[in-house]
């Protein structure tokens, strides 16, 4: 097959492998500067447990943080955009000028990827 791969095998144990069809698809990560220092990225990477020494990987995990935080930051405008629009209605509020992240909204998008952030129920 020549290093390359037309369909997806499936070894005996039921999983499937799935090589990349074109072997030139590398990713070159020489050129992007992560919005994430190293010196952060080291620091989370050690309290999480991974020790880690290649730069590319290092980069690869730094793109994928900056590429969720931004997935997020953009799903939270977009609940904050039919919040307000919602808000519009009623005359009683006037328009915010200045856009502001609200916990309910960031809330709403991070539970769009399974991470439950809402606040603990008090009981009193």
């Amino acid at each position: 097959m020549n290093g390359k791969q037309e369909k997806d095998e499936k070894p005996k144990d039921g999983t499937t492998v799935v090589q990349p069809k074109d072997e030139g698809a590398d990713i070159n990560l020489d050129d992007f500067t992560p919005l994430i220092p190293d010196i952060v990225l080291d620091h989370l990477l050690e309290r999480s447990g991974v020790d880690c020494a290649d730069k590319e990987t290092k980069k690869a995990i730094s793109l994928l943080a900056q590429k969720f935080i931004t997935d997020v930051a953009t799903s939270s405008f977009q609940f904050h955009k039919i919040h307000q629009k919602a808000a519009q209605k009623d005359k009683r509020f006037p328009k915010e000028k200045k856009l502001t992240l609200h916990m309910n909204d960031l809330e709403k998008a991070l539970e769009e990827y399974g991470i439950d952030v809402s606040r603990p129920s008090y009981f009193m």
